[in-house]
């Protein structure tokens, strides 16, 4: 059980209003606790993009300084990813993107980068990327990645009229129903 004033009670507190879509509460409980990609997203979220900036510019430059060695690195520069893809600077944001991955492997980043190529209508390289993505240890992403597998198997059947993934999004298909099963499964 979390004590009431740990940090871990507020980081929770502030991702669950952040999924709410109460940026406002969530960018200040992230200050308060100097969890500092939230309230760079907080912020994006608010349009306040000055302090995004300006907080996602330090944080660069911190990691600039340290190589991009420290075990944030990676998140960081998912983060900058993000802002980055959020202003339509899509090459950019693909860099940042690759590089988080060279530092971690991670789903969140892989997803991220899968995504993103979806974006650019690269039907192979999203493709792997958003396979690789779905993993069991993380349900969200695993249903977003299966989600934009099928929309991009969809995409690529109109503009091909090639029937090539259709199996594929049959199966699809049927692993989110069974991770919605274990969802409500795992309900309380």
């Amino acid at each position: 059980m979390y004590q009431i004033d740990s940090p871990m009670y507020y980081n929770l507190k502030a991702n669950n209003m952040f999924n709410m879509g109460q940026f406002d509460e969530a960018r200040l409980l992230y200050q308060q606790i100097e969890h500092q990609p939230g309230y760079i997203l907080s912020s994006m979220k608010l349009f306040d993009f000055h302090n995004a900036f300006t907080t996602l510019d330090k944080l660069l430059f911190e990691e600039e300084k340290n190589k991009f060695q420290s075990p944030r690195a990676a998140r960081i520069l998912n983060i900058a990813g993000i802002v980055f893809q959020l202003q339509g600077k899509i090459n950019q944001a693909e860099k940042l993107f690759r590089q988080a991955l060279e530092i971690k492997a991670d789903p969140i980043i892989t997803f991220n980068l899968g995504y993103l190529l979806y974006i650019k209508q690269d039907v192979e390289g999203a493709s792997i990327l958003l396979r690789r993505s779905r993993t069991v240890e993380d349900i969200n992403i695993f249903k977003l990645s299966t989600r934009a597998l099928i929309m991009l198997y969809n995409e690529t059947y109109k503009r091909n009229k090639k029937n090539i993934y259709k199996e594929e999004c049959e199966i699809l298909a049927k692993d989110l129903q069974d991770g919605n099963q274990m969802l409500k499964s795992l309900s309380w």
